[in-house]
């Protein structure tokens, strides 16, 4: 499914003169199985966009719209994988995967068989029947991937998924969400702060800056996968990631050494 995103503003904040602008005309379009990583420092808004187009959040201006629909509210088109594994420690493996269809009413013998599915594409053959608690950080969040692909959703919204993992746990999962991505076929927005990351994995890296946010960039991945992370187009693309982040940091923080600097001649 294709994402439009036009001139959206989101402000933060009750009383006029004590409003936040968080985001600021944000424009974007998200062709229909392409894979988006969001980067940027932290405070640009990177989350708060994601979960304004999954409609867990309002907005102020603009619009958003997918495949032609304005976007009012959550819808079954979407699934959303968070951080947090957030994952009901009562519940097994599997029960825990099932959970959404158990919801939707998915009858119990049709619904063990979309669990049993998805349990095999993350790789949790085995612990089906095992708790959270039994888990490792990695497993936690293939339940939890795997629990936003068993209801179908178009559109994989995904929050800093990999953030609590150690490193190598890191791009195993890297691995996977590139495997996964490949069979399901999904439009994915992938928010990350780690710029070799969002290279590795995306189609296109989108780089945005704060106080407002903004969108500063758009920079194809034209690499064929899988990705070598030591590849000198790999190497490259990170670098020009990187320079665009640090250029707004450098400038930003050279107006504020500026500006100090106006205030203690003003001083003496």
């Amino acid at each position: 499914m294709s994402i439009e995103v036009i001139r959206v503003c989101k402000w933060y904040g009750i009383k006029k003169k004590e409003r936040i602008l968080v985001l600021d005309e944000i424009s974007l379009t998200i062709h229909d199985g392409e894979f988006i990583c969001l980067v940027g420092p932290s405070g640009c808004g990177k989350s708060t966009l994601l979960k304004i187009i999954a409609g867990l959040e309002s907005y102020d201006g603009g619009i958003i719209t997918i495949d032609g629909e304005k976007v009012k509210g959550p819808g079954l088109d979407r699934g959303m994988v968070f951080q947090e594994y957030a994952l009901f420690p009562w519940r097994t493996v599997e029960e825990n995967i099932g959970f959404g269809l158990e919801l939707r009413g998915v009858p119990k013998k049709e619904r063990q068989k979309i669990v049993d599915k998805y349990i095999h594409l993350v790789g949790l053959q085995g612990f089906e029947k095992a708790l959270s608690h039994q888990l490792s950080g990695g497993m936690r969040q293939r339940v939890a991937i795997a629990r936003a692909l068993s209801l179908k959703p178009k559109i994989l919204l995904m929050d800093e998924p990999l953030g609590a993992l150690d490193a190598f746990t890191r791009l195993q999962m890297q691995e996977e969400i590139t495997r996964i991505w490949k069979e399901e076929k999904q439009t994915v927005i992938f928010v990350t702060h780690d710029i070799e990351e969002a290279i590795y994995l995306g189609d296109r890296v989108v780089v945005m800056t704060p106080n407002p946010g903004k969108i500063k960039a758009s920079v194809d991945v034209p690499l064929p996968r899988p990705r070598n992370r030591v590849d000198s187009k790999f190497v490259q693309l990170r670098d020009e990631v990187y320079k665009l982040i640090m250029d707004r940091r450098r400038k930003r923080h050279g107006n504020i050494m500026q500006g100090s600097l106006h205030e203690e001649q003003r001083a003496g």
